[in-house]
């Protein structure tokens, strides 16, 4: 016969992802004598040796895409990851110039209640939370002294530094 079928298929990890089926007519196809499948008086035919050529092509070209695509996809996966490391990073330049703070404030000269104002502040504000509070129970349990508040810029104050305060329900154990 004359007439060429080819099939072309580009697998990533065992699946098919480009299948390509191609048909030709060859011209420079040898007879047989009982040859019932002969194509003839065809318009468009190609020599056995182009069509072999062409579904090679065919392939490269495809092999081609498939790595282009996973280069691109490696190249995304790796902006990803260096954006999480630049992440983790800044968050771990944050804690340790935070705790670095702490430190200094407490080995400075000012009094205690400054330094834990001054403490509570930076650990808030590494936090993100809205109030921070130091609070000493007193040994009833039943009253607290609260001996530091911080509050975050246009956060009204909830607690006075002050003695003697009833201990709210979620501070009780």
């Amino acid at each position: 016969s004359n007439f060429r079928m080819g099939v072309i298929s580009v697998k990533v990890n065992g699946k098919p992802i480009i299948n390509w089926l191609i048909f030709g007519v060859i011209s420079d196809a040898v007879k047989d004598s009982d040859d019932s499948l002969w194509l003839s008086d065809m318009e468009c035919t190609i020599q056995e040796k182009e069509f072999y050529r062409i579904a090679e092509v065919l392939r490269d070209v495809s092999e081609e895409m498939i790595r282009y695509k996973r280069v691109a996809m490696d190249a995304q996966a790796e902006t990803r990851r260096s954006k999480f490391s630049e992440i983790e990073t800044k968050a771990a330049l944050q804690r340790t110039e935070t705790l670095a703070e702490i430190v200094q404030l407490l080995e400075s000269d000012d009094s205690a209640e400054v330094v834990m104002q001054k403490v509570l502040k930076s650990v808030g504000e590494y936090l993100g939370i809205s109030t921070a509070n130091v609070l000493r129970p007193q040994k009833s349990m039943e009253a607290m002294d609260v001996l530091a508040v911080w509050c975050g810029e246009g956060i009204p104050k909830t607690m006075d530094s002050n003695v003697n305060q009833n201990v709210p329900f979620f501070v009780r154990t």
